[in-house]
C-alpha cells in the first residue's frame, strides 16, 4: 500500500508533536479561548464542495491546499504541516488593482528580465485602467502562482499555463437597456472606448427620452472564477505571525504556528490593534485572554452589492473573448481583446526571444 509524502508527513508530525497538542483537544481549546471566530475557523461546518477557501468569509481551510501558504484550520487534517510550506518569498499580500482586497500574489521579475521593457510593465504598471487585459491579475496553472499581471507570469518564465482574472463590465443605474432601446445592451462591450479626459472607460449612450447622447462610465473589476478560489490566497497585511523572542513556551511556539485563523488583539488602555496569525500568536506577544480586546479578523460581509442594470462578465481566455457574434477565433497563443477588439499576442520583448513553454527563450 502506498502512502502520499503529505500522508507520511502527516503521521511523522502527529506523532512528535502529540505532548504539545492532542488532536482531540484541538478545537476545543480555541472555544476555551473565546470561538472568536466560530463557526469560520473550523472544518466541522464545512461544505467541501464549495467553502473549503478564503473568499466566502471563512478565517482558515481544511484541505490539502493549505499547505502552502499555511492557511489551514486548528482541526483540519493538514493542521501542523506548515513548517513543510513551499510558498515563494516573492508571494506577498498586495492589493488587488480595481478591489478593496488583498491576496498572495508575485510582482517582481527574475534578475535576467530587469534591463526589459516587460520589467517595467510588472513592476511599475500603469495606475490608470487603459488597457484592463495587460492590467488584470493571472494565475498559472503549472505552479498555481498568482501574479499581478500577464506580464509578471512572462518575466518569471511561467506565462505558458496562465490564466487572466475574468473582467467584470459594470453598468450604471437606471439606464433604459430594454429591447426598444437606443443602446441596446448587447451591443455596448462592443461599443466600449476609452475616454482619456475622464480617464474611463465607457460608451455613448443615446436618451430614449431626450434623444440627447452623453458619455456613460462603466465600472470595470477583476473576478476569480470559483474553481480556482482555493489556489488564490486573500491575505491581510502586517500579520504578526512569530512570538516574541524572548518567549520561551515551547508549547505556545509551535501553537503559533501550526494553524491559521487572524485575530485582531489590542492591549487594556490602548488604541491601536495589532493582526496575529491566530490566539496563541497573540499570547505568545503578550496578550491575555479575558483582560485585552481580541476580535476576529475575517468579517461576515453583510453588505449588498450597489444596484446596476446590468454587468457583462468576459472570460478573456477564450479566443473569441467570449463576444456574443463574433465569429472569427484568434490564431493558436492569441486572446480577443474586447477593449480594442483586435486578437493579441502577450509576447516576450526580449530581443530575438520568443515564448516557449512558458519561458523566453532565444528564437533559432
Amino acid at each position: 500500500m502506498t502512502i502520499s509524502v503529505i500522508g507520511f508527513l502527516i503521521i511523522l508530525l502527529t506523532h512528535s508533536v502529540s505532548c504539545y497538542f492532542t488532536q482531540t483537544g484541538r478545537y476545543e481549546e480555541l472555544q476555551r479561548l473565546g470561538n472568536l471566530c466560530y463557526p469560520r475557523d473550523t472544518c466541522q461546518s464545512l461544505n467541501k464542495i464549495t467553502d473549503d477557501h478564503l473568499w466566502r468569509n471563512r478565517s482558515c481551510e481544511c484541505g490539502e491546499h493549505c499547505v502552502r501558504y499555511k492557511t489551514c484550520c486548528i482541526d483540519s487534517n493538514y493542521f501542523g504541516m506548515e513548517q513543510f510550506a513551499q510558498k515563494r518569498p516573492e508571494e506577498v499580500c498586495q492589493t488587488v488593482q480595481t478591489k478593496d482586497f488583498m491576496v498572495l500574489m508575485v510582482s517582481t521579475c527574475l534578475q535576467e528580465w530587469h534591463k526589459s521593457p516587460i520589467y517595467r510593465k510588472c513592476v511599475h504598471p500603469e495606475n490608470v485602467l487603459k488597457d484592463p487585459l495587460s492590467e488584470a491579475p493571472v494565475i498559472s496553472t503549472a505552479s498555481m502562482t498568482t501574479y499581478r499581471n500577464f506580464f509578471c507570469a512572462l518575466c518569471n518564465n511561467d506565462a505558458d499555463s496562465a490564466l487572466l482574472w475574468d473582467i467584470e463590465v459594470k453598468m450604471p443605474n437606471n439606464l433604459n437597456l430594454g429591447r426598444n432601446a437606443i443602446t441596446p445592451k448587447d451591443n455596448i462591450i462592443e461599443r466600449l472606448e476609452y475616454n482619456s479626459a475622464q480617464n474611463s472607460w465607457g460608451f455613448f449612450y443615446i436618451d430614449p427620452q431626450t434623444r440627447k447622447q452623453e458619455f456613460k462610465n462603466v465600472q470595470i473589476t477583476f473576478s476569480l472564477k470559483e474553481d480556482l478560489k482555493k489556489f488564490v490566497k486573500q491575505c491581510h497585511e502586517q500579520i504578526i505571525s512569530k512570538c516574541s523572542p524572548s518567549y520561551k513556551s515551547t508549547r505556545l511556539l509551535y501553537k503559533c504556528q501550526a494553524y491559521y485563523s487572524p485575530v485582531k488583539g489590542r492591549r487594556q488602555g490602548t488604541e491601536e490593534f495589532f493582526n496575529y496569525r491566530n490566539v496563541h500568536c497573540a499570547l505568545c506577544n503578550g496578550l491575555r485572554i479575558n483582560i485585552d480586546d481580541f476580535v476576529c479578523l475575517v468579517k461576515i460581509n453583510l453588505r449588498k452589492s450597489v444596484s446596476l442594470s446590468f454587468t457583462k462578465l468576459l472570460d478573456v481566455n477564450r479566443k473569441d473573448g467570449d463576444i456574443v457574434g463574433k465569429v472569427s477565433a484568434c490564431k493558436e497563443g492569441q486572446m480577443y481583446d474586447p477593449f480594442f477588439k483586435k486578437c493579441r499576442t502577450m509576447s516576450c520583448a526580449l530581443p530575438n526571444h520568443v515564448v516557449k513553454n512558458g519561458a523566453c527563450v532565444k528564437s533559432d
